[in-house]
């Protein structure tokens, strides 16, 4: 890869500390964290990390103005910070509840505003040069089809009703900001991974399966692959596309 200047939000979860990591063994990346917590990773000349809450407007606008000022205009922003399935666990007491309404609202204020706020705020920032700038967002196979309820029984998790929701938003941002900013030399795509196994007991991993042409989960490094195509020069046609790594789920 050639040399890339990268704003990595979110850098906690599954997929976005394996990103962190991957890109961080990278010498030609400039990279540029924004999250809700530190990584294990300990900061060098090509790695800073910013605390950053994307659900509040004026600090992603500030977070993407100050770095501007610090580090100069950045090539790429990669959306991945999401309030997930293990996010509601966390924070819900009756999984079987269905309409909670706090949840809905976290799925939402994550998912879908901050991306919208990150996306707003480093077009307005970062989008004053002549060279290629490209957004990759991180969606869900769960935002282009609805989940198998089914394999969800007994188990201690589902997919809530926001996530979905939320998700599916995603792709209506993606392909509006493709369409708009393309004559502005900005590239936006999206990545929806399938189910990414993350120590999933085996009678779950072995009901999901069972939907996937594949026969497996995803991994990360799966889902890496194709963020890392889409950074590369060899995607600079690709513009307002939902890539699915889902092993076949959606056939």
């Amino acid at each position: 890869m050639k040399n890339k200047k990268i704003i990595l939000i979110g850098s906690s979860g599954t997929l976005g500390s394996f990103f962190l990591k991957k890109f961080s063994e990278e010498k030609k990346i400039k990279l540029i964290i924004g999250a809700d917590k530190k990584s294990k990773l300990k900061s060098n000349k090509n790695f800073k990390f910013y605390k950053l809450d994307i659900t509040k407007t004026e600090e992603v606008s500030l977070f993407f103005s100050n770095i501007k000022k610090k580090y100069g205009i950045f090539d790429c922003l990669i959306n991945s910070a999401g309030y997930t399935s293990e996010g509601s666990i966390k924070d819900r007491k009756d999984v079987n509840d269905f309409f909670d309404e706090k949840n809905w609202q976290k799925n939402i204020d994550i998912n879908l505003n901050g991306v919208f706020y990150c996306i707003k705020h480093f077009i307005k920032h970062h989008n004053k040069n002549k060279n290629l700038q490209k957004i990759i967002t991180i969606g869900s196979i769960y935002g282009s089809k609805s989940p198998d309820h089914s394999i969800y029984t007994n188990e201690k998790f589902f997919t809530p009703l926001g996530y979905a929701a939320s998700k599916f938003g995603l792709n209506g941002i993606n392909t509006w900001v493709a369409s708009k900013f393309g004559s502005s030399k900005i590239i936006s795509n999206m990545v929806s991974p399938g189910g990414v196994y993350n120590k999933h007991t085996q009678k779950f991993v072995n009901k999901y399966n069972k939907n996937v042409a594949l026969g497996r989960m995803c991994s990360k490094e799966d889902v890496f692959n194709a963020v890392d195509y889409l950074l590369s020069d060899k995607s600079n046609y690709i513009n307002g596309q939902n890539i699915h790594v889902d092993g076949g789920y959606r056939i």
